[in-house]
């Protein structure tokens, strides 16, 4: 299987989520800075980033925004985003908004939007996330070997 995780991350907290979940599913880890055109032939693409705003910020917008149909269209996609541990309608998700416009390009998501928490608006992340991250890769995983 051949994936790519791509995030953005504003304090790192979620560089350090992106990393074992890379790991675990064996794929390419960059930050969307890095990444200048999408690789043929890809099976996963998970993307990810901190929740701004109760969404996603600037720089993912636009690269999310450049990302053609052609790039993305029946790829299998997973989203995850790290934020404050507050309720969903209080933080929002940069998670839900990543996957929701990686599907208007006509991506596949396989698995829900996944958070990941921060104890603080800086950081750092909260006991157990990178866990919890190999965790969820692991089900990406799982899910990939049943597609």
């Amino acid at each position: 299987m051949r994936a790519m995780v791509i995030y953005d991350s504003l304090y790192g907290n979620t560089a350090k989520i992106a990393q074992p979940i890379g790991r675990a599913l064996s794929a390419e880890v960059h930050p969307i800075s890095d990444v200048n055109t999408m690789p043929a032939k890809l099976d996963l693409l998970v993307v990810g980033g901190p929740t701004q705003m109760h969404g996603i910020d600037e720089s993912l917008k636009n690269f999310l925004g450049e990302l053609s149909g052609q790039t993305v269209e029946n790829v299998a996609v997973a989203a995850f985003d790290t934020r404050l541990h507050w309720p969903e309608f209080v933080s929002g998700s940069a998670a839900k908004e990543i996957a929701k416009r990686l599907k208007e390009n006509g991506a596949h998501l396989v698995a829900a939007p996944e958070s990941f928490f921060v104890d603080g608006k800086e950081g750092p992340l909260s006991a157990g996330e990178l866990d919890r991250a190999t965790q969820w890769a692991g089900q990406l995983a799982r899910i990939m070997v049943s597609v």
